[in-house]
């Protein structure tokens, strides 16, 4: 019996770089924005007596 080689077709470089940051991007969760996480947390703890702009005003003194 004569073996034959099996040749097994790889995709290029590129093709591999695009998949693997597809992959990447689909199962990594967004981050929220550092504004959003203060929201967020002020929703949890006071409700939503406070404004975006009342916020946005403690930020900027400190």
């Amino acid at each position: 019996m004569e073996s034959k080689k099996q040749s097994i077709p790889y995709p290029a470089d590129e093709e591999i770089e695009q998949q693997v940051a597809y992959i990447i991007k689909q199962g990594l969760p967004v981050k929220q924005s550092f504004i959003h996480l203060l929201l967020d947390l002020k929703r949890q703890i006071a409700g939503n007596t406070f404004s975006l702009a009342m916020v946005r005003h403690c930020l900027v003194d400190l």
